[in-house]
């Protein structure tokens, strides 16, 4: 039987009983393996008890064998991690920036990302969503010193942790484009739909 501890994993639990159709919820939302890798890799407690073998069998193999896997996998592990890792939500948002900017560092996505003003990072972001996610949107409105994001997905793939977690990976990116003094709160959060306001210099 695929499962988790609830004593050990109280969020990534109660997202797994919430999805519709268990581990082949979202088959048509993906996302890529590369901040979930650096999960496993940097945190080898994560998988060490309270996960069933064929769970534990499932994340691996997904995360180990393809460049994508389902985003409700994605979702599980993130949860898992601020489950077991972290004591508080400002830690866990902490890690994710560093993450997102260890990705966006590496060869390919620096000359994707360092060149571009902060402006045109944000107008290109549906692209650049879609270039890591399948099954969900991103499209934004902004001009030089601003912008608002509007994530749509699914009705139940994102809690709202995850999409605040999220918000890093936006700052990240305009941190890479060189922009600095990046504001992000959240407008509004649904089961479908996050808007995002955004700020910089």
């Amino acid at each position: 039987m695929i499962g988790l501890e609830s004593a050990r994993y109280p969020r990534a639990s109660a997202y797994l009983a919430s999805l519709p159709a268990g581990m082949q919820s979202f088959p048509e939302c993906t996302s890529r393996t590369d901040v979930v890798r650096i999960i496993l890799d940097e945190f080898p407690q994560l998988l060490a008890e309270g996960v069933s073998p064929s769970l534990k069998k499932t994340l691996v193999d997904g995360v180990r064998g393809q460049d994508q896997f389902p985003d409700a996998w994605n979702v599980l592990l993130r949860l898992m991690l601020r489950d077991v890792c972290f004591t508080d939500d400002i830690s866990f948002f902490g890690w994710h920036l560093t993450a997102s900017a260890r990705v966006f560092a590496t060869p390919l996505n620096r000359v994707l990302m360092h060149v571009l003003s902060p402006s045109l990072v944000l107008l290109g972001a549906k692209r650049r969503w879609n270039t890591f996610r399948l099954g969900t949107n991103l499209s934004s409105e902004g001009d030089k010193t601003g912008a608002v994001l509007r994530l749509t997905y699914p009705k139940g793939i994102y809690p709202e942790l995850v999409v605040r977690a999220y918000a890093e990976s936006f700052r990240a990116a305009l941190q890479a484009a060189k922009a600095t003094d990046v504001r992000i709160a959240i407008l509004a959060y649904s089961d479908v739909e996050t808007r995002y306001a955004l700020s910089w210099r």
